[in-house]
């Protein structure tokens, strides 16, 4: 085995550790604390941890040969990107909250 191989197996090794940490961290984020999400944002993470659960075969496999191939790695960057994106959304919501409820707060202490 030549060195190059020793270090692509090495990325591939830690591949599969970093996506089942990520399913694992999705997962439980979803179960343990789902009212802390919007639903979009769990839409996102369910097929964010699906996509990178199904990638584990691909990369267990040396990069290809399996049924996941391809398609696996796209349905969890959609869900990442419904994720991100939901999250935005909601941010830009709180802070159009916060500005309204700021803007009422002093035209009740003006009136006072």
């Amino acid at each position: 085995m030549t060195e190059a191989q020793t270090w692509l197996g090495w990325f591939y090794m830690m591949g599969i550790v970093f996506r089942g940490a990520l399913v694992i961290v999705l997962a439980v984020s979803v179960i343990a604390v789902p009212k802390e999400f919007i639903p979009a944002e769990r839409y996102g993470y369910g097929l964010a941890a699906g996509g990178a659960f199904m990638t584990l075969p691909v990369l267990w496999n040396g990069g290809g040969g399996t049924a996941f191939d391809g398609w696996a790695g796209m349905v969890c960057m959609g869900g990442v990107l419904i994720a991100i994106s939901a999250r935005l959304y909601r941010g830009f919501r709180h802070k159009r909250a916060n500005e309204q409820m700021m803007a009422r707060a002093k035209a009740r202490a003006r009136k006072t």
